[in-house]
């Protein structure tokens, strides 16, 4: 990977993480989204990634089902300079996590930008539109549908749950007695 990607996919991790503040401000979230982080180890004083992790992000969303329910949450990052994203992107253990998560009835998004084309989105796993070129799957921005685009502004997870299902934001609080 580019050291030119690796900022750009900062980037947009970072834009996500501004996202998730936001939700749990809104009380989309009963506490901060984790962001997971690929399997490492250290070889002759360099960092080496040995293999990814889960989706870059999971956590709860609540009010997924209706007023005060929750379900797991699932978000793989993508950044691309490009105007289309190639599946193998995404690595299988990703994809399984993501399967697993939507099966499960939970929220499963697939998060690209698109930076030529300066769009975002917020797809949901299982309606990824995938195409086959010649002999790859991929995903084309003009397959995007407009409402899975998403701002910089504001949250990605606003249109998942209505303002009716949100619970008042979380307060930090002490949940163990002091010693």
């Amino acid at each position: 990977m580019s050291r030119a990607s690796q900022t750009s996919g900062a980037s947009f991790e970072s834009l996500i993480e501004r996202h998730h503040d936001r939700a749990l401000d809104l009380g989309i979230v009963p506490c901060k989204i984790e962001h997971n982080q690929a399997y490492s180890k250290v070889v002759g004083g360099k960092l080496i990634y040995t293999k990814p992790g889960i989706s870059d992000y999971s956590g709860i969303v609540l009010g997924w089902f209706g007023p005060k329910t929750c379900a797991p949450l699932g978000a793989e990052a993508k950044s691309t300079k490009k105007d289309r994203l190639p599946r193998s992107a995404v690595e299988p253990l990703q994809a399984k996590y993501l399967d697993a998560v939507a099966r499960a009835g939970g929220l499963a998004l697939l998060l690209v930008e698109f930076r030529a084309q300066d769009i975002r989105t917020a797809i949901p796993w299982l309606e990824v539109p995938w195409q086959v070129l010649k002999s790859a799957e991929s995903l084309s921005v003009a397959d995007v549908r407009k409402e899975w685009q998403f701002s910089a502004e504001g949250c990605y997870l606003e249109r998942c749950c209505p303002p009716e299902r949100r619970s008042p934001p979380a307060k930090a609080r002490r949940i163990f007695p002091r010693e």
